[in-house]
């Protein structure tokens, strides 16, 4: 019987092998493809719960940020109202001085600015305690 194998049952043999060997090739690399795709979607998921954690995290943080920037603005434009009032009173002061005529009108608008401006002081301190309490708490 073992005489009886010629070239041809060789070839054939050799082109079956190819195939067989083909195939599994073919197999393995289909099904480390896939593991691939899995680990790589794993992975995304991983990393958006990170990130979403991250966020989570960060969240009272970037509103804590806001709101000092917020009060800072504030402090800002009280500053700005006082130092204005101020100057006006400056002003009237220098100019309405010796005028006789016009300083009862003058005392009046002055004593409007005046109110106003110890107004906005009072607020300016209430909004510096408000920050202080702020700041010292999230520290």
């Amino acid at each position: 019987l073992r005489a009886a194998i010629t070239a041809r049952d060789v070839q054939v043999r050799k082109i079956r092998d190819a195939r067989l060997r083909q195939t599994v090739h073919d197999r393995l690399l289909s099904e480390f493809s896939r593991k691939r795709q899995n680990a790589i979607v794993q992975q995304l998921r991983v990393r958006d719960q990170i990130e979403q954690k991250r966020n989570q995290e960060q969240y009272p943080v970037n509103k804590s940020r806001i709101e000092r920037r917020q009060m800072r603005q504030i402090q800002k434009q009280i500053a700005e109202e006082i130092a204005t009032c101020r100057d006006v009173l400056r002003v009237d002061l220098a100019a309405h001085e010796f005028d006789d005529i016009t300083s009862n009108l003058t005392r009046s608008m002055d004593a409007d600015l005046t109110s106003r401006l110890n107004e906005l002081e009072a607020l300016a301190n209430n909004v510096r305690m408000a920050c202080t309490r702020v700041f010292n708490n999230n520290a």
